[in-house]
């Protein structure tokens, strides 16, 4: 624990290289697989930030997130997206997978209905968001930097049965990045990626993941059917590569999620208005202890429940995790 923390303090100022982290990844992963079912809150934790630390505008905490499911089938090993409807999660597989949604049973262990969508492909999707009446699933995976087929595609939950497989003809909402003037950049080695959006105000809201910087940009999509040049309207230094989002509309917090060096972290956005996403207070959780684990997507439960979907990686297997809201944030903001 005390190494994860130290290699976490120094990678977060950019002070450690990558080759450093590569040579302890040893070190800082098999110590720590037995931690990963104690959830801590942040006055609980041993060694650093036993209480938050107010760094650079915002407020930091350590936490380590329980198993929120047992491990999601082996035809989920690229869980890239989460969204919790109808009492259950829903997700999908990135690039590569079947164009298809999949409803999870309540452990998370089975896959109890998928949801096609005819007439598109999965070119790289990347995240889920829903307003309620339209399910929205992000074609916006850009690890190139070269596409020029970004899309988000919408189908209403009243053509999605409660039980059985269904096949369905999405709407297609087109977009393009207005700012990037460069559509031959070194993949790995820009800012154009984004694998974030979440629902809000009846518009589509898209972060970024930007490989070069590590901040992330966000732009906002209009939820009809057309095609459209996004201009970014707001941009933050994540410092690490955002790869989900969600919006709490009843409490105004945002979420995303993200990893750098395979060290997972949320932030949280209270009182925010995506229309003016600069106001408001952050709060970053860093979860050192998960060290090995590629975070992708993110929701919100119930009663303050934040879950979190993981990719399979080479020491940890596809699985949803937990942290509970109310031990950063007070209930009644």
């Amino acid at each position: 624990m005390l190494i994860a923390m130290i290699l976490a303090y120094f990678r977060l100022r950019g002070r450690l290289s990558l080759p450093g982290i590569v040579m302890m990844m040893p070190l800082l992963v098999f110590p720590m697989n037995c931690c990963v079912n104690a959830q801590q809150s942040p006055d609980a934790l041993p060694g650093i930030d036993n209480t938050p630390a107010v760094m650079e505008g915002y407020t930091r905490f350590e936490a380590t997130p329980t198993k929120a499911s047992r491990k999601l089938p082996k035809d989920l090993r690229e869980t890239s997206a989460l969204i919790w409807f109808r009492g259950t999660w829903w997700t999908l597989n990135d690039s590569g997978g079947k164009p298809e949604v999949y409803r999870l049973s309540k452990s998370g262990n089975r896959i109890e209905q998928v949801v096609a969508l005819s007439g598109v492909e999965n070119n790289d999707w990347e995240d889920l968001a829903t307003d309620g009446t339209w399910l929205y699933v992000g074609d916006f995976g850009n690890n190139g930097g070269k596409r020029t087929n970004l899309a988000v595609y919408k189908v209403a939950w009243i053509n999605i049965p409660n039980e059985g497989n269904v096949t369905l003809k999405p709407q297609v909402i087109r977009f393009a990045w207005a700012d990037q003037t460069d559509l031959h950049p070194k993949a790995y080695r820009h800012n154009f990626d984004c694998e974030a959006m979440f629902s809000a105000g009846g518009s589509v809201w898209l972060w970024t993941k930007n490989w070069n910087n590590l901040n992330s940009r966000l732009y906002e999509l209009p939820a009809q059917a057309g095609s459209y040049n996004l201009k970014p309207v707001y941009e933050f230094d994540a410092n690490l590569r955002v790869t989900g989002a969600d919006y709490d509309t009843n409490r105004r917090i945002l979420a995303l999620v993200g990893y750098i060096d395979f060290l997972p972290s949320v932030w949280l956005f209270t009182n925010f208005d995506p229309k003016k996403p600069a106001d408001g207070g952050r709060i970053r959780i860093d979860m050192t202890s998960m060290a090995g684990t590629q975070a992708e997507g993110i929701c919100f439960g119930d009663n303050g429940q934040l879950w979190f979907s993981a990719e399979k990686t080479k020491v940890r297997p596809q699985m949803i995790y937990q942290l509970n809201v109310n031990t950063f944030v007070r209930p009644n903001l």
